[in-house]
């Protein structure tokens, strides 16, 4: 029985070789097939485990924090490796030109296992200017037994550059497979993001941008077309765009498009994902302060634009040192990694000539250091960015920093972020909200602010759900369930339900005798 290794490791991957290992199951007399996660995208990859129903024997488990290319090529190079000798096999396949696929390739071959490559990748023709990529696949191919071209054109390639014909086989192109695969199984929109997109009356656009496309002044430019189409033919089309995980893809996106009626941006992340995202750039602040600092007389003498002021722009304004991070890690290969304040911009993120430009007495770096309260007096006079601020004084976050990053941020905070946001917007339609212990942490006085917003919230036409146990923001609601008559499993039963005055009157209601004003 011939014993296939596949190995995968990032979300396209994962597509390209669904098709593949549900064509080795199928011969499971002939073929035992073993399949090899490498991590490093899991959250991206975890749908499509489940969709394709794939299976997982060997999860490497190697993604962390600011991890790089040379933390994930070690990192496959040895478990691979380490695979290859407990549990040998007679082929390993991978996929295309990524890090994951040239290091597994390397192991196998250090290991003298034979290696299959599947839709080797793209081609410039010209070796000195080559794709980043492509680098990879010439590696993986130096050292492949096997290769399964996706198009005729593709062996031919194959054939040009040395590679012997009975070496090749044409297997067809695999996301073609894939996307037949799931065009024939049942599908609602039930419950997703698509589920209200009107398809009766409007053409619905999905919009996808491949990463290598997604950085810098081309992408930027993209979006401002997306941006300039949606609002041209707002009555007739709805843009739909599932927004890359890359901090620098969605930081672009959700700056040039968020607020759009007609455009909906399906964001897998939630706000505290990313530390380079802050309660500035959530609530659109950080473009309008980038500008005031670009209109200042030094920043036009030095012919900076309101890019130089953003920490997430290669070739701008971030330190190059730290790409923008205020830190750098220090990889220990199998130990944690060690993080230290970044030794030349000294944790601001920015260059020293961009911190050289000051509005009002302060460097950008010290105004995203301005907590909301103080931040709302700098800006005097600047009526947009002191009318979004008082949304997030009104939802209780005049404490945090403008610049806080977002995965610092607690779970009560970023729900409170996203109803600022929410407010600061108009002319949504009616929505439905459901909050889980919004008061968690917030003063007494920060409760009532809090209950206000809400209120003005559903003043607005919308719905709210709040799971909540502080007693003052009980009264407030207009109809209570309260659930018990326990906590944990000797709970989850309706033990009384109605206005507070009502739930107040139910003598069995721990939360009726809080309101009616009787201890335990």
């Amino acid at each position: 029985m011939l014993r296939v290794l596949t190995v995968f490791g990032t979300r396209p991957e994962a597509i390209k070789m669904a098709p593949v290992i549900s064509e080795l199951e199928k011969h499971a007399g002939l073929i035992e097939n073993r399949n090899c996660l490498t991590g490093q995208h899991k959250d991206m990859v975890a749908p499509l485990l489940e969709l394709f129903d794939i299976r997982v024997d060997y999860n490497l488990d190697l993604m962390r924090e600011n991890q790089t290319l040379e933390h994930i090529t070690t990192g496959v190079l040895h478990e691979v490796g380490r695979i290859l000798r407990e549990d040998p096999f007679d082929l390993i396949l991978v996929q295309g030109d990524t890090t994951t696929s040239m290091a597994a390739a390397l192991a196998a071959f250090y290991g003298g296992v034979r290696i299959g490559h599947v839709e080797a990748g793209l081609r410039t023709f010209d070796k000195h200017h080559p794709y980043p990529e492509e680098v990879n696949r010439k590696i993986i191919d130096s050292v492949s037994d096997l290769f399964f071209a996706h198009t005729e054109a593709a062996k031919r390639h194959l054939l040009a550059e040395g590679v012997p014909e009975g070496h090749i086989a044409v297997t067809g192109n695999t996301v073609i497979d894939a996307l037949l695969d799931v065009s024939n199984r049942p599908y609602s929109f039930a419950g997703t993001p698509l589920e209200t997109l009107p398809f009766d009356s409007k053409r619905i656009v999905l919009v996808t941008a491949h990463r290598r496309e997604s950085f810098g002044d081309p992408f930027e430019s993209m979006c401002r077309g997306l941006r300039d189409l949606a609002l041209k033919y707002k009555e007739r089309i709805v843009l739909v765009y599932p927004v890359h995980r890359n901090p620098n893809v969605r930081q672009v996106v959700n700056d040039t498009l968020s607020g759009i009626d007609n455009v909906l941006l399906i964001d897998q992340s939630p706000v505290a994902r990313s530390g380079r995202g802050n309660p500035a750039s959530y609530l659109k602040l950080f473009g309008e302060i980038r500008s005031l600092f670009a209109q200042s007389t030094d920043a036009k003498v030095q012919n900076f634009s309101a890019r130089h002021f953003s920490f997430n722009s290669a070739g701008g304004g971030r330190c190059e040192t730290c790409r923008g991070t205020g830190s750098i890690s220090v990889d220990l290969q199998f130990l944690p990694d060690v993080v230290m304040t970044c030794p030349d911009c000294h944790g601001t993120r920015f260059r020293r000539e961009v911190l050289e430009i000051k509005y009002r007495g302060l460097t950008i770096a010290e105004v995203l250091d301005l907590t909301v309260k103080d931040a709302f007096s700098f800006f005097r006079g600047q009526h947009r960015l002191q009318r979004r601020l008082k949304m997030l004084s009104d939802v209780g976050l005049e404490y945090i920093t403008l610049g806080q990053p977002a995965d610092t941020l607690s779970g009560g905070e970023s729900q409170r972020l996203k109803l600022a946001a929410f407010l600061s917007r108009s002319g949504r339609s009616p929505t439905l909200f459901v909050i889980d212990e919004p008061t968690t942490g917030l003063h007494p006085a920060d409760v009532v602010r809090l209950i206000d917003c809400l209120g003005q919230i559903a003043a607005a036409g919308h719905s709210v759900i709040v799971i909540e146990h502080d007693i003052n923001f009980i009264r407030s609601a207009d109809y209570l369930i309260d659930l018990g008559p326990e906590a944990g499993p000797a709970g989850g039963q309706v033990v009384a339900a109605g206005t507070p005055a009502e739930v107040a009157r139910a003598s069995a209601s721990v939360t009726g005798r809080l309101l009616a004003g009787q201890a335990g």
